[in-house]
C-alpha cells in the first residue's frame, strides 16, 4: 500500500487550505480593485506558499509492505522493518500536546486535533509534539485502511 504522508481528505487539511485560498483570493480581488501592489504580492505569495506545501505533501510517500514501512521524501528514505518495530499506535496532536488514542477512538473525528499513526523501534515509545521522522520513528496522518494494513503485518511478529 502506498499513500502520501499527509491525508488531503482530512477535514483539518481541507479547512486550512480553504481558508488560505479564500484569504489570498480576497486579497487579490482587493488589490486589483484598489491598485495596491503590496496586497497583490501578499496574495500571490500565499498562493505560491500553498502550492509548495501541497507539492511537498504529495512527494512524501509512505509504503506499507511485507518487509516494513518506508517513508520517502525528496531528501531521505527511512525504512523500519517489521522485526525492528517495537511500538505501533495512534496519537492525537492538538494545542495541549500529544495524546495516545485508545483503539475505540481511532476513527473518531476531533475538532481539537488530528490523528496520526506512528511506528517506532523503541518499546513503549510515546511521540513528542515536534518529533521528526527518523531511522527509528515514522508517523503519518491516520487512515483506517493504513491502520488495517499495519495490523495485518505487525500481528505476524
Amino acid at each position: 500500500m502506498i499513500l502520501t504522508k499527509n491525508d488531503f481528505k482530512s477535514p483539518h487539511i481541507c479547512v486550512l487550505y480553504a481558508v488560505f485560498i479564500a484569504l489570498s483570493i480576497c486579497l487579490l480581488i482587493y488589490s486589483l480593485n484598489t491598485n495596491k501592489r503590496d496586497y497583490l504580492l501578499i496574495s500571490l505569495g500565499i498562493l505560491i506558499f500553498l502550492g509548495v506545501l501541497f507539492l511537498i505533501g504529495f512527494t512524501n510517500r509512505i509504503k506499507i509492505e511485507h518487509k516494513g514501512i518506508t517513508q520517502s521524501s525528496l531528501s531521505k528514505d527511512y525504512l523500519l522493518n517489521w522485526k525492528d518495530i517495537k511500538t505501533v499506535g495512534v496519537y492525537r496532536i492538538n494545542r495541549f500536546g500529544v495524546e495516545i488514542i485508545e483503539p475505540k477512538k481511532y476513527d473518531s473525528f476531533s475538532l481539537l486535533g488530528q490523528n496520526f499513526i506512528y511506528v517506532s523501534d523503541k518499546p513503549n515509545h510515546k511521540p513528542r509534539i515536534n518529533e521528526k521522522t527518523s531511522r527509528g520513528f515514522i508517523h503519518f496522518h491516520y487512515r483506517k485502511e493504513a491502520w488495517e494494513e499495519i495490523e495485518k503485518y505487525f500481528d505476524k511478529n
